[in-house]
């Protein structure tokens, strides 16, 4: 994850972006809830968002997140495997955010398999 973070925080001040650009965990008790309640048939090893990076933008509007979301396609946009846009479809939360979860897809490649990188607004973005 820190090479990821590196990286893309170097990728998004070379394209004049100010951005936070973080790694984070998914915490225990969080876990915990997804495969008792949400998923009972989800193991761990299967969990894909244990941990990741996250873009948090200081700027309000959906322009930024989707001009760093087109920068992380670019940039990423192979290793893809899944994309959700929760800034056109906000989820009942308050979450607004643009998720990517990535995996490896060359022993070069510094994605660590699974990727999840969310985007977003300060405030209720990315959290």
């Amino acid at each position: 994850m820190a090479t990821v973070s590196d990286q893309l925080s170097k990728l998004l001040t070379h394209r004049g972006i100010e951005a936070e650009v973080s790694q984070r965990l998914k915490r225990m008790p969080t876990i915990v809830e997804k495969i008792a309640l949400r998923e009972s048939r989800l193991d761990l090893s299967r969990m894909q968002d244990i941990g990741g990076c996250r873009v948090v933008l200081p700027t309000e509007g959906a322009d930024p997140v989707y001009r760093v979301d087109s920068i992380v396609n670019d940039h990423w946009g192979e290793a893809v495997k899944k994309r959700s846009d929760y800034v056109t479809n906000p989820r009942r939360s308050g979450y607004r955010a643009i998720r990517r979860r990535a995996g490896r897809t060359t022993h070069r490649d510094p994605v660590a398999e699974p990727l999840d990188a969310p985007v977003g607004r300060s405030g209720r973005g990315a959290q």
